[in-house]
């Protein structure tokens, strides 16, 4: 695939992430306590894709996963250590292009969290995340819902370079769902979840904007939040996801109970 069809550069990722600290996200964070909702412990290999700077992968570790990884940043070559400090098992990681990789086996469990919105060919990206899942494993892709009319508008108004590096027709759980399952996966959960939020990654604002974007993030999101929305609505839900299994050996890890479709 021809890389130019991707939205940011790999010198924007290593320029903006490159020295960002490896930080594992907490507990209550929307897509760990989503993850923990549809996932039971098991056994066998893990890959995530862009896996770079850490934040979900040691959930797949706790779970009992030896743990894998791929990413453009160069301090991806510490996340081994960095996992074994934490009492996990660490296997394979690698600083290469997701898109000329060629991955030395196939795993029990391949994820990536915010990546194939970043390309607008974003059906071969799915498709080759499912390449990569072996018989029987699971495929688990998040993305941040910027297809949604209340994140659309805000990140569009407010949070515009951002937006301009996400595609918005890959933000489209349905739509990965029929990849996956063309290809033999059956469906564990695809929809929306997390409650209201808004948030704005950094960028060169003028004063008044910075204003504006503090006031929205800082003042009028936490109250708003107060608020008794309800989860997994397209209209404001941070985020999109799908979890789907595919056809062959049984799955080592088990689904929790009441799972949704």
């Amino acid at each position: 695939m021809d890389r130019s069809r991707a939205l940011a550069t790999v010198d924007f990722w290593q320029q903006n992430y490159g020295d960002s600290p490896l930080r594992e996200a907490k507990a209550d964070h929307p897509i760990i306590r989503w993850l923990g909702d549809h996932l039971q412990p098991g056994s066998g290999d893990c890959m995530e894709i862009g896996c770079y700077q850490g934040h979900f992968l040691p959930f797949f570790g706790r779970l009992g996963y030896r743990l894998h990884g791929i990413d453009v940043i160069a301090r991806v070559r510490e996340m081994p250590d960095w996992l074994r400090e934490r009492g996990l098992a660490a296997g394979d990681f690698w600083q290469q292009d997701f898109f000329s990789f060629k991955p030395p086996r196939q795993y029990d469990i391949v994820c990536s969290f915010g990546f194939i919105e970043h390309f607008t060919a974003w059906e071969d990206v799915v498709a080759r995340h499912l390449e990569w899942v072996a018989p029987g494993g699971s495929l688990v892709i998040m993305s941040p819902n910027f297809a949604g009319a209340w994140q659309r508008h805000f990140h569009r108004l407010f949070d515009r370079e951002n937006f301009l590096r996400h595609h918005l027709p890959a933000m489209d759980p349905g739509r990965w769902r029929e990849i996956a399952e063309k290809a033999g996966f059956s469906t564990r959960f695809c929809g929306y979840f997390g409650r209201f939020d808004f948030t704005a990654a950094y960028q060169r604002r003028s004063f008044a904007a910075k204003l504006v974007v503090h006031g929205i993030v800082d003042i009028a999101v936490p109250l708003l939040r107060r608020l008794p929305w309800p989860e997994g609505r397209k209209l404001f839900a941070p985020c999109c996801g799908l979890i789907a299994q595919k056809k062959g050996r049984n799955q080592t890890g088990g689904w929790n109970a009441g799972e949704k479709k």
